[in-house]
């Protein structure tokens, strides 16, 4: 009976021992810190779906201390979401296209902090707020200044590389279409990945998958940032079908077009695609260690 009791102490035993490491690592604590959730600390990537009402901002930071702003909308809202994350550089500032829901609060942010790259379309927008953030652009002096394309890509480390796979190169002699010529940039992070689509219809999703490279690049991507804020002129279903996403974000905060689009949920809720918004939860987090995503629900 001694024998049996004592067997069965140490078998408790060496539960309790090999599990120490398991709650480390994976143990949320009772203020559901999320990155209590991963192995490695060190590795995470951040990324975040500004609130900025009605318009777009989605902040990248990575493992290295890198700020990478895809977008710029809102007005005062970008400014102070940032100076509260104690932010005062932005290495790459990414603008997928010059109309106002994207750009309208990045005079300020070109003013206030340290912009070290821009990349845009080379396209540019008859109104005050795209006059405003070249302005902003060319008094702060920013000698890195790229013109994005499709095959365009950028190294930010071993582990974090930013593809862009659309438009081809813009002609300047025609009418150009400002939406559809966004800048739809991959980021992937070692087997990570995220497809920003910025404000591009279907007609360039198509092209999108109708393409094999990119259609390589971007089926089974992890995470799908809603193109043109939930409007219904873009998410067909055949791109959702090859993007196949396991969350899908429509970053447009409180907006007079009341998006999303109800057809656009329902779509995504059809497909089983996990949907977060930021129009219903204000700004949304998302953290990755490059092997598993999470974020605050």
């Amino acid at each position: 009976m001694k024998l049996k009791l004592i067997a069965l102490l140490l078998f408790f035993a060496l539960i309790i021992v090999f599990q120490v490491p398991l709650k480390e690592a994976y143990a949320v604590p009772n203020n559901n810190n999320i990155i209590e959730r991963f192995e490695r600390k060190s590795e995470l990537m951040e990324i975040h779906f500004i609130d900025v009402g009605y318009g777009e901002a989605t902040l990248i930071k990575t493992s290295e201390d890198k700020n990478i702003l895809i977008d710029g909308g809102g007005k005062n809202q970008l400014k102070a979401y940032l100076q509260n994350l104690n932010i005062e550089t932005i290495d790459f500032l990414i603008v997928s296209n010059p109309t106002n829901p994207y750009i309208s609060g990045l005079p300020k942010i070109i003013k206030n902090f340290d912009v070290k790259k821009i990349i845009d379309t080379g396209s540019s927008a008859p109104t005050s707020y795209n006059h405003k953030y070249l302005n902003a652009a060319y008094k702060a002096k920013i000698d890195s200044f790229f013109t994005g394309k499709k095959s365009m890509q950028f190294t930010i480390n071993e582990n974090l590389k930013l593809f862009f796979l659309s438009p081809k190169e813009i002609s300047h002699l025609q009418p150009i279409d400002l939406r559809n010529n966004s800048l739809v940039t991959l980021i992937s992070y070692k087997d990570v990945s995220f497809l920003h689509t910025g404000a591009i219809n279907k007609k360039i999703e198509r092209q999108l998958v109708d393409n094999d490279k990119t259609m390589e690049k971007v089926k089974n991507a992890n995470m799908l940032k809603v193109s043109r804020m939930g409007s219904k002129k873009a998410s067909s279903t055949r791109f959702l079908e090859i993007i196949d996403p396991d969350v899908a974000v429509v970053t447009v905060g409180d907006n007079p077009r009341n998006l999303p689009d109800p057809e656009v949920i329902k779509k995504l809720k059809n497909k089983n695609i996990h949907r977060e918004r930021v129009d219903q939860q204000g700004s949304i987090v998302f953290y990755t260690d490059g092997k598993k995503l999470k974020w605050d629900q």
